[in-house]
């Protein structure tokens, strides 16, 4: 019944929504859990210190979103864009931020990947996850939102999105839903994204825009190259 009356709600204040400036920006927090590893392959000079860094990594990253279109990238503050910008000259290679280009209309997404020092732009098409609905509830940031989930061989999700933000956006290449995901659980904990700040109709700093001088490629090209790199790398090293 409770959801009956959210999706009615939901139906009535749709063109007031609707009306709302269609760009913005929501903040996230990431929480990765460190990797497993099997205690009997580790090293016993190296156990103790991999326990001490064993607790889990927490990072943020920003979405912004204009129109039709979105970037998901590292999250900097004003104090680390000072930081950052006295150290460019000493970096070298290009630097991961990684972004997430999405174009909905064109239903891909582009993501920034790193190899060997060197920046490329790889193209692929947003998921098409057949996500289960649930009749379950939470607020999140005072949003009221719906739970759905999906699970393959390889991937189990369980995300929490709100009509009430009328966008198809979300954190990396997550969307494609009546509504913008502010929570997204990947492999039961693994890896949990939650929004923590939302700004709807904030005029974005800068233009979304693709970087420059770097090369495009199709996932399935990029994977190519990447696994002829590394067995380049094995034959270098003599492995």
């Amino acid at each position: 019944m409770k959801q009956i009356l959210f999706i009615i709600t939901i139906i009535f204040c749709l063109p007031q929504l609707q009306a709302q400036k269609k760009q913005g920006e929501i903040i996230y927090q990431v929480i990765q859990q460190p990797k497993k590893t099997d205690d009997k392959k580790v090293d016993p000079r190296f156990s103790a210190f991999m326990k001490k860094n064993n607790d889990p990594d927490t990072s943020k990253m920003i979405l912004s979103y204009s129109e039709n279109i979105s970037l998901y990238k590292k999250y900097e503050s004003e104090e680390d864009k000072k930081e950052n910008k006295r150290y460019a000259y000493y970096s070298i290679g290009e630097k991961n931020d990684k972004s997430v280009y999405k174009n909905l209309e064109l239903n891909k997404y582009i993501k920034k990947e790193i190899l060997l020092g060197k920046g490329f732009l790889v193209t692929d098409s947003i998921p098409d996850y057949k996500w289960k609905f649930h009749n379950q509830q939470k607020k999140i940031l005072d949003y009221t939102c719906m739970k759905i989930t999906y699970q393959d061989t390889l991937i189990t999700l369980e995300a929490w999105f709100t009509p009430q933000i009328p966008i198809s956006f979300g954190p990396e290449n997550f969307g494609n839903l009546p509504g913008v995901v502010l929570e997204i659980d990947i492999n039961n904990g693994d890896r949990i994204i939650t929004a923590e700040q939302i700004e709807i109709g904030k005029e974005l700093e800068e233009e979304i825009k693709l970087p420059k001088k770097m090369k495009i490629l199709d996932r399935e090209k990029y994977e190519k190259l990447k696994k002829k790199k590394k067995e380049e790398q094995k034959r270098y090293k003599g492995w």
